[in-house]
C-alpha cells in the first residue's frame, strides 16, 4: 500500500500533521465555544433542572380540572339550594356548604396555576393544601390523593422545587 493512510487525512484530504498537542486540521472548529464538561458547577451538586417535570404539570392539570368541575357543581348546588329551600336553616346550611366548596375549588385552581407559573416550594405547598381542601367537594378526593403523590414522591418534582445552582452564562469569548 502506497500513499498516505486515508484515516490520517485532515478535512482537506491532506496528510495530517502528527505534532503532539496540535489538532489534525488547520483550524479548530470549536474556537469560541466552551468545551463540554467545563463549567462553574460544583462537583457533587445536582445539575440544574430547566424543564418542568411531567409530575408537576400533571398535578397542576389535576388541580385545575377538578377545581373547575367542583366549582361548577357548587354553583349549581348553590342555585338549587336557594331555589328549592327558600329560607331557613336547611337553605342556610346548603348555601354555606356550597360557598365553602366553591372557595376550595377556586383555591385549587389558583394552586394549579401557581404550579404552572412558579418554581417555589410555596407553590408546591399551596397546591398540596388546595388538594386537601378539595376533599370537601366530594369529587375532589382524586385530587386529594393524586397531587401530593405527584409532588412529593417523584424525584423529578422534588428536584424542580429544590434550590437550583446558578447556571453560568454561555461562554462567548
Amino acid at each position: 500500500m502506497t500513499g498516505p493512510n486515508p484515516y490520517e487525512l485532515n478535512k482537506d484530504d491532506q496528510p495530517a500533521t502528527n505534532t503532539p498537542g496540535q489538532p489534525h486540521w488547520p483550524a479548530d472548529p470549536n474556537v469560541g465555544y466552551q468545551q463540554p464538561g467545563y463549567n462553574n458547577l460544583v462537583p457533587g451538586q445536582p445539575l440544574p433542572v430547566d424543564k418542568r417535570p411531567g409530575a408537576v404539570i400533571g398535578a397542576a392539570i389535576v388541580l385545575i380540572a377538578f377545581g373547575v368541575i367542583a366549582g361548577l357543581l357548587r354553583v349549581v348546588a348553590f342555585a338549587v339550594t336557594t331555589a328549592d329551600y327558600g329560607t331557613g336553616a336547611e337553605a342556610a346550611g346548603g348555601a354555606i356548604a356550597s360557598i365553602v366548596g366553591l372557595l376550595a375549588s377556586l383555591f385549587a385552581i389558583v394552586g394549579g396555576i401557581m404550579l404552572l407559573t412558579s418554581r417555589s416550594k410555596a407553590a408546591a405547598i399551596t397546591a398540596t393544601v388546595a388538594s386537601a381542601l378539595l376533599i370537601f367537594t366530594c369529587i375532589g378526593i382524586v385530587a386529594t390523593i393524586a397531587v401530593p403523590i405527584l409532588l412529593w414522591t417523584q424525584d423529578s418534582a422534588k428536584a424542580w422545587f429544590a434550590q437550583q445552582p446558578q447556571v453560568p452564562p454561555p461562554y462567548l469569548g
